[in-house]
């Protein structure tokens, strides 16, 4: 185990083809850091696949409207509070595309290759925590294609592949 932001202090700095990070980034109080150690991993055939979290989704929308009076409606608070299944996440950091843009291009010199929205999470949480899987209403009703529509403009996620 090893944190992200002092990668190279315990992973011996070598290059690879794929660098590959889904849900650790986001989580980290300096993400700029572990952007400053995957370069460190990078020659300019390497490959980044990450995934950070999506400030204006789906999943902010829904705890937001339904719970930001508890945080004054400050939408990092509430972000922060309900990200996770677990509440009240230290660290839950989220993006928008021209924040992202931004940090991959001009801190860093990445070039961006592609970058997406994906995955509206579908189930009841309080069920989930318990590993019973009940989609919410809405989503049971909700055709697949526009479902998925839905996701590439409202997902979660962003997925994100760059290189040097």
């Amino acid at each position: 185990m090893a944190n992200a932001e002092e990668l190279s202090k315990v992973v011996p700095i070598e290059e690879y083809d794929l660098i590959y990070s889904f849900g650790v980034i986001h989580h980290t109080p300096n993400p700029q850091n572990v952007f400053n150690e995957i370069k460190k991993y990078m020659n300019k055939n390497t490959e980044v696949r990450i995934m950070l979290y999506a400030k204006h989704s789906w999943k902010t929308f829904e705890f937001f409207i339904k719970n930001g009076y508890k945080f004054n409606f400050n939408l990092n608070k509430t972000i922060q509070y309900y990200a996770e299944a677990q509440l009240d996440c230290p660290v839950a950091l989220t993006y928008t595309k021209k924040e992202l843009k931004n940090i991959l291009q001009d801190n860093n010199d990445f070039k961006l290759i592609s970058l997406k929205k994906d995955h509206i999470f579908p189930y009841v949480i309080k069920d989930y925590i318990n590993h019973t899987y009940n989609k919410k209403t809405i989503i049971k009703i909700t055709p697949k294609f526009i479902f998925n529509y839905l996701q590439s403009i409202l997902g979660w996620h962003w997925l994100i592949k760059f290189k040097k």
